[in-house]
């Protein structure tokens, strides 16, 4: 249902699913808890990955420095 009123009216907003525990704030369609998990795993993962790419930089260049930190 909320599906149907978000695609009819892209600036609906219902209660967030807290609402029973007494939160009173609104949710934009297509905001859900699932989703926002989804994007942090994924900026996790970009930034592990940045972090492999210049520590191998690093290791693999270490013989023009005189120290090697990683």
């Amino acid at each position: 249902m909320a599906r149907l009123l978000a695609d009819a009216n892209p600036d609906y907003r219902r209660k967030c699913r807290s609402a029973q525990r007494g939160c009173t704030c609104y949710r934009y369609a297509g905001t859900s808890t699932a989703t926002k998990k989804l994007r942090r795993r994924a900026q996790r993962h970009t930034e592990a990955r940045q972090v492999a790419r210049d520590t191998k930089h690093l290791a693999a260049t270490s013989h023009n420095r005189r120290t090697f930190t990683p």
